[in-house]
């Protein structure tokens, strides 16, 4: 797999293009010159060894190296927008696990169904008492 050096905004011209169908109007959503533009997309096709759009008086159309590109293109910037969200949710202290361990009146050295049933209804997580291995919520009664 061939390497070469890539920034996501070409990226996100390049879906703004697709979505828009013509240059003028994704550079509206993009808050950019339609020249600034142009050249992302320039740059895009010249990395790719590839073009992307054919460009007609009345704006543009994808080739079929674009609709290939488009749902693959799309996904990753989602997935680049969760990992942002994800990771300053985490710097905040707003994301993780939390696993809190009771010791319940009725549990003994050895858990009950009784006992196991008490936590799966209480619980989201399913029976984790301190003398068992973690129960998992998928099944109480293994």
């Amino acid at each position: 797999m061939e390497s070469f050096g890539f920034d996501l905004a070409h990226l996100r011209a390049f879906v703004a293009v697709f979505e828009a169908g013509h240059f003028g109007r994704a550079a509206g959503t993009l808050h950019l010159a339609q020249p600034a533009l142009s050249k992302r997309i320039a740059v895009l096709e010249r990395q790719l060894g590839v073009g992307l759009f054919e460009r007609g008086s009345r704006g543009v159309r994808p080739t079929p190296a674009a609709r290939v590109l488009y749902p693959k293109a799309t996904d990753l910037l989602t997935r680049f927008g969760d990992a942002i969200a994800v990771t300053r949710a985490a710097g905040a202290g707003r994301a993780g696990r939390l696993r809190i361990w009771m010791w319940c009146s009725f549990c003994s050295p050895r858990p009950t169904r009784r006992c196991m049933r008490w936590h799966w209804i209480r619980s989201p997580s399913g029976c984790c008492c301190p003398t068992t291995t973690r129960w998992r919520r998928s099944s109480p009664w293994r």
